[in-house]
């Protein structure tokens, strides 16, 4: 089961709603949010590790874990799951990539050897050997 929709279902269920009853929004809701993640477009971005974007940057991301945080907190649910999400995308922001796509996250959980050899926005390094 995927994350975001086990904490979903936990945070409607605090309201009394069902996971049957919550079942056909979240379908919706998971459909339109999570289908751009899996496409050619967003692989590449990745590849090329251009992470220009003019929507859903790293900025807009870190309020929204930040009010699932808080809100889960104000639930008595635990936050454990999104907060290694909110540190990577605070991480980025310190950095200077607020208006980054959230894609630019995998800087942070590739291997320091693979870092250090991927392609960046501004040129530097070459791809990876396959």
């Amino acid at each position: 089961m995927n994350p975001a929709y086990a904490r979903s279902m936990a945070v409607v269920g605090t309201a009394g709603v069902s996971a049957i009853e919550f079942q056909p929004h979240a379908a919706g809701v998971f459909h339109t949010v999570f289908s751009g993640l899996f496409d050619a477009e967003s692989a590449r971005v990745v590849d090329e590790a251009d992470y220009a974007t003019e929507v859903s940057n790293i900025s807009a991301n870190q309020l929204a874990v930040g009010h699932i945080i808080r809100t889960s907190r104000e639930l008595g649910l635990p936050t454990d799951w999104p907060a290694p999400v909110q540190a990577g995308l605070d991480r980025a922001v310190r950095e200077g990539h607020a208006a980054d796509n959230p894609a630019r996250l995998i800087e942070y959980v590739r291997p320091d050897a693979l870092r250090a050899t991927a392609p960046f926005a501004d040129g530097g390094g070459s791809a990876p050997p396959s």
